[in-house]
């Protein structure tokens, strides 16, 4: 038998793992600006073992409301919905404040996920307009002493003159 309990149980659980995400988010940014890639790479492989306990528990919480006293046969009904169906008990409000929190948390982890991978395309850039000479080599002209030089000088970055 499922009940109000376990659904609040299950939620507070999904805004946990929802707060861990955005703090292992910053942790993923902080890695890649400092250009330490074995702690990207922890990061990263946290972030996946989360996203995996989000689907469990995402499967957890439909099984609840399909049980649910309120619960449309063969549908899968929202939080939201079953929560105006409900009488008044302390179990609802809890319920209630835990779906605007997870509303506020997903929505500030959504946001901050654009930004990192707007971060990471920007990055990605930079890194192909510096190796672009590296892949692309210039013709070489002979100098008036029969030695080669480059047509376009070599990038000032990658010369360490920058």
């Amino acid at each position: 038998m499922h009940t109000l309990k376990d659904l609040v149980t299950v939620l507070a659980e999904e805004v946990r793992v929802a707060e861990a995400l955005l703090h292992n988010l910053a942790a993923q940014r902080e890695a890649v600006l400092s250009w330490d890639s074995v702690t990207l790479l922890e990061k990263v492989e946290e972030r996946e073992v989360a996203i995996r306990k989000l689907g469990a528990l995402e499967e957890r919480r439909q099984e609840i409301l399909a049980y649910l006293p309120g619960a449309c046969e063969g549908t899968r009904p929202s939080c939201t919905v079953l929560l105006a169906q409900l009488p008044p008990r302390p179990e609802v409000a809890v319920l209630d404040q835990l779906r605007r929190r997870a509303l506020e948390v997903y929505g500030r982890l959504r946001a901050e996920e654009k930004r990192f991978v707007a971060l990471m395309e920007n990055l990605l850039g930079h890194v192909r307009e510096v190796l672009a000479p590296l892949a692309h080599p210039p013709l070489h002209l002979y100098g008036k002493m029969g030695d080669s030089r480059p047509l376009h000088p070599a990038s000032g970055l990658i010369e360490g003159k920058a």
